[in-house]
């Protein structure tokens, strides 16, 4: 049912394009449309998606609307941006080739530097305090 193209562009009606009450797809076009959308890799795609059913280029808007709207028919189209998917960021993300948890100095043969590390900043904390500073 979606999957059919549709068929050549046909010409709008002229005059009055729509009383109230009227059908909406008089041009006979597939009610269902499908696209499969990928998340892009530079900017956002956008995409104006016709609802006037009027639209030559459907399912995209031509601004046929416009007509429309001058007669009295509130109608316009959806715009769409689809953008590329956000960065994770945070304690708990760890990326593609980063290690699978946070490093422990004392863990890893390296406890002298870790030892004189925290006696460093104790030593310069104490001297904060001593002298005012904290």
């Amino acid at each position: 049912m979606g999957n059919e193209l549709s068929g050549p562009a046909k010409k709008a009606a002229g005059g009055a394009l729509r009383r109230s009450g009227d059908p909406l797809n008089v041009l006979g076009y597939p009610v269902v449309h499908e696209k499969l959308f990928l998340p892009p890799t530079g900017k956002p795609h956008r995409f104006t998606i016709c609802r006037c059913w009027m639209s030559l280029r459907f399912p995209l808007c031509d601004n046929t609307h416009q007509r429309l709207q001058k007669v009295g028919v509130n109608v316009g189209p959806v715009m769409l941006e689809i953008k590329s998917a956000p960065t994770n960021v945070g304690a708990n993300y760890f990326g593609h080739g980063a290690s699978a948890g946070p490093t422990n100095l004392g863990a890893g043969g390296d406890r002298l530097a870790a030892a004189a590390g925290g006696l460093f900043a104790a030593g310069l904390a104490g001297a904060a305090h001593l002298s005012g500073v904290v």
